[in-house]
């Protein structure tokens, strides 16, 4: 409706009105409802999961994803698998951090621990095993987990240091290399 007003748009509503009698238009539409259908069972089954099954049920079903979108052929296949492990390292962040405000550490450990298995790299599921670690006053976990934060990207110190959970470990010399390898 704004650029109505602006520019002639006929060629747009012509073209449009011709994708919208499209049989092959169509057939894409239906294609991608079938496609998204399948994607929101697919979650709902996770989901499932996340309740039912057992970390080294996880494992392989994690590597069985992770194999899919490395070789397969399909490029809509492999964005869904993708979609699904975005989803997936979602839902095991806001699983953490639940269980982490409920003071639930060994569900929160757990959790960690999906969350690490289904995005690798991802800087939050090691700061979120670190703080996990540090409130169990595993403070060389805590360390470890921080360090391999920053070596995937880790950067804010602000937060790192405001963070209660880090508390205790305020003087402790391998700390204290840790926010100095965030500053440098």
């Amino acid at each position: 409706n704004f650029y109505e007003k602006l520019d002639n748009l006929t060629l747009f509503y012509d073209t449009y009105k011709k994708l919208k009698t499209s049989a092959a238009v169509d057939h894409q539409l239906k294609l991608n409802e079938v496609a998204w259908n399948r994607e929101e069972k697919m979650k709902g089954a996770y989901m499932d999961a996340l309740q039912t099954q057992n970390y080294e049920w996880w494992v392989k079903d994690i590597a069985s994803v992770n194999q899919k979108i490395k070789t397969g052929k399909d490029k809509d296949e492999v964005a869904i698998e993708e979609r699904i492990l975005s989803y997936l390292s979602l839902v095991c962040y806001m699983q953490t951090s639940g269980m982490l405000k409920q003071n639930n550490l060994i569900a929160a450990e757990y959790y960690c621990k999906l969350y690490k298995l289904v995005d690798p790299k991802n800087t939050e599921a090691d700061y979120l095993m670190a703080e996990t670690k540090a409130r169990q006053a595993d403070n060389d976990a805590a360390i470890k987990a921080l360090n391999e934060s920053v070596k995937n990207g880790f950067k804010d110190i602000k937060r790192l240091e405001s963070d209660s959970a880090f508390n205790r470990l305020q003087s402790n010399p391998q700390f204290i290399k840790v926010k100095e390898s965030i500053t440098k």
